[in-house]
């Protein structure tokens, strides 16, 4: 039996266990994957029971990421340089961090048909997630990176080095260069947040991309249909793809991850 989930906090409304258990019956393999509710102060201890009672590994969700790399004996350099982990994999005495999440944007770039070496990428936001965004669209001739504050913005920039930093009252000006790629990294719009305001010119980006997933488009993607951006997707590629490293590290089997992604879409 193996036994792995993810660990977040909050955490039900993951669709994580529904992946993974689909997987497991599709390979035939006898596992079990569970979403596990950790606050931040329990964090720590609940990675190493898992590892002591002999859990494969956990996917890693917000708020732990940073945590998860802190925690862990061996690290990834895309982990290391994003400064943040969502897949850990025990073996023997050994916590392993990888970030998964850049596999699963290059993905969801490649659903869409959009290079992960445009001529200019912008990127919104500077949150857990924007570093696998930044490491996956690091060969862009061009990257920009606005953040309603900019000194975290200029902190995560500092990790890569080729990074151009722009404050976030200079979005408008910085869209309306039309880059090939927008993506947001925020939780702007969504329910709950301040709007995300935005302006589209004459000349819109090329393709857009929103990490954030539902049944319905997010008001970043409503904005960008409206300004006649035809390729453009949601966070669930970026979900789903994610979460295929993970599998075959813990099962050494690698899941069809885009008839997942189409059952999921029928789903929502």
């Amino acid at each position: 039996m193996i036994r792995a989930g993810v660990i977040g906090h909050p955490i039900g409304h993951s669709l994580s266990p529904r992946i993974h258990n689909q997987w497991f019956e599709d390979v035939g393999i006898e596992g079990e994957y569970q979403a596990i509710d950790a606050a931040p102060e329990a964090f720590e201890a609940t990675v190493h029971e898992m590892a002591d009672e002999g859990w494969a590994g956990l996917n890693v969700t917000i708020p732990h990421k940073a945590s998860a790399l802190e925690l862990a004996t061996e690290r990834s350099a895309a982990a290391e340089i994003v400064g943040a982990a969502n897949l850990l994999t025990f073996r023997d005495s050994d916590i392993i961090a990888d970030n998964s999440d850049v596999f699963g944007f290059e993905m969801s770039l490649d659903e869409i048909g959009v290079s992960k070496s445009p001529r200019h990428a912008v990127v919104l936001g500077a949150g857990g997630a924007a570093g696998a965004v930044l490491y996956a669209l690091r060969s862009a001739e061009k990257l920009t990176l606005l953040n309603r504050t900019r000194e975290r913005a200029e902190a995560l920039a500092s990790r890569f080095g080729n990074i151009e930093v722009r404050d976030w009252d200079e979005r408008d000006a910085v869209v309306a260069e039309a880059p090939d790629l927008l993506v947001n990294t925020t939780s702007l719009g969504m329910a709950g947040q301040p709007p995300l305001e935005l302006t589209f010119g004459d000349e819109a980006p090329a393709a857009a991309v929103d990490i954030v997933y539902g049944k319905e488009p997010t008001p970043f993607l409503r904005m960008a249909e409206r300004a006649g951006i035809e390729k453009r997707t949601d966070g669930l590629p970026m979900l789903v793809f994610q979460a295929a490293p993970s599998f075959e590290a813990w099962t050494s089997c690698f899941p069809d991850a885009g008839r997942t992604l189409s059952e999921l879409r029928e789903e929502l």
